[in-house]
């Protein structure tokens, strides 16, 4: 006396994009329910990224980019790739900075620079998001310590940044944003 159950090859119950057979067998998670621990992190996804589906990762970070694993499904990056589009921005770091970790073209930086009218220093654009604390550094050549040229919060627009001691020197200017 004896029971067998047939699982079709190309079942997928739960919809959670992996097949049943899969689950049952390799990752020992339910094939009915498609968040198998109840993280909030689909089973699919889990297994597709590396996680664990039947235990909750959405606390730890697994490719250690500043991102939550929990974090990294809710944007839709990848936890198992600091830099899921490929930009050399990490996605943690674009998190910060509010650009957009599935877009290459989308990352942080002084877009534009200029000579003051008058010729006597420079003026930099760039763009902020709310929420966010910008400083802007420069330094006289390679060998000179960094000195804050400004702070300033986030507008949620571009914003342009002058520096009349710049006069005729040579400057390197670098810009740092953190959450507020």
């Amino acid at each position: 006396i004896g029971a067998y159950e047939y699982i079709h090859p190309l079942a997928d119950t739960d919809g959670d994009g992996v097949l049943d057979q899969d689950e049952v067998f390799n990752f020992f998670s339910d094939a009915t329910e498609s968040d198998t621990d109840g993280d909030g992190m689909s089973d699919g996804y889990e297994i597709t990224y590396g996680l664990n589906p039947g235990s909750d990762d959405t606390g730890g970070d697994f490719d250690g980019d500043g991102m939550l694993n929990g974090e990294e499904f809710a944007s839709g990056t990848n936890p198992g790739n600091s830099d899921t589009d490929g930009d050399k921005s990490p996605d943690g770091d674009e998190a910060v900075a509010a650009t957009n970790p599935l877009d290459p073209a989308s990352y942080f930086c002084i877009c534009d620079m200029q000579v003051m009218q008058g010729g006597a220093g420079c003026e930099m654009t760039f763009k902020t998001a709310l929420g966010r604390e910008y400083t802007v550094y420069y330094r006289n050549g390679f060998t000179s310590a960094w000195q804050v040229l400004d702070t300033m919060e986030g507008t949620g627009s571009f914003v342009t940044l002058q520096d009349a001691g710049a006069g005729d020197n040579h400057r390197l200017y670098k810009a740092e944003v953190k959450l507020k």
